[in-house]
């Protein structure tokens, strides 16, 4: 319900991927105590702002360019979810948007912590948002054995050590037929590293990561969830390898060391 979360004023109009973004986000668990300036957000989205292209595509065909609500038509862009969230948080920073496929998610996360390694920002939000419509899932379901969900999956990335899990050490891209789990060459990471694969329902590490493969096909969100769990069981010393598992054939990978 977001009218419940996020109040009834000014979200007529907004994208659902938008919305879901808003809603999955706490200020308890990311705190903006940071400048607006030296702060940064980066989005992924598999097919960013579905749901409004659609709609704006109905009103065109319905009445014509004239018939478009004006206020919608900010919502039918790629870069909707990283705009509308940094205006409505006073967030001047860097921000970025990516329509990378499944890999969106973990690509937002590597580029927005690449801001913040650079000085660039001091601290950024960086995750995925999918927003769910009938017309994505007709056009999509032929390459996904499940439905798709709305999902949000979201990382602090922070400059100040205090809280720091862990840090990145790489982001590699691989390719491979559509399909395949992909695996870097041997070699490549520590021999200890382990693996955490953002298609849960052919590689499930917990329970509780079964239970959410199992609603459906995430697809950005996959990876950035895949991410937290490493996060949040990650020891001192410790490589983790993060991969998103792309239907195109190709993979974002993160190689975390935790600290």
């Amino acid at each position: 319900d977001f009218a419940a979360r996020l109040g009834r004023r000014g979200l007529r109009h907004v994208d659902r991927g938008a919305l879901v973004f808003e809603a999955a986000w706490t200020a308890d668990a990311f705190p903006l105590e940071y400048p607006g300036e030296r702060l940064g957000v980066c989005v992924g989205s598999a097919v960013p702002a579905y749901p409004s292209v659609s709609r704006f595509l109905e009103y065109v065909k319905q009445g014509g360019v004239k018939a478009v609500p004006p206020m919608l038509v900010p919502f039918a862009t790629a870069n909707c979810v990283s705009a509308w969230w940094a205006l409505r948080h006073g967030i001047r920073g860097y921000h970025g948007s990516f329509a990378t496929s499944d890999c969106a998610g973990l690509d937002a996360v590597a580029v927005a912590s690449t801001q913040v390694s650079r000085g660039r920002i001091d601290a950024a939000l960086a995750g995925s948002a999918e927003g769910y419509s009938d017309a994505l899932w007709r056009g999509m379901s032929h390459r996904y054995a499940s439905p798709l969900v709305e999902a949000s999956a979201t990382v602090w990335l922070d400059s100040s050590p205090t809280h720091a899990r862990a840090k990145l050490l790489s982001v590699e891209r691989a390719f491979a037929g559509p399909g395949r789990l992909v695996e870097l060459p041997r070699g490549s990471v520590p021999v200890e590293s382990r693996w955490i694969l953002a298609r849960a329902t052919q590689a499930a590490p917990s329970t509780s990561w079964q239970a959410i493969a199992s609603r459906g096909e995430a697809q950005s969100a996959s990876g950035v969830l895949a991410l937290l769990l490493a996060l949040s069981t990650i020891r001192p010393g410790e490589t983790v390898v993060v991969a998103s598992d792309s239907v195109e054939g190709f993979s974002t990978t993160l190689v975390l060391e935790g600290v």
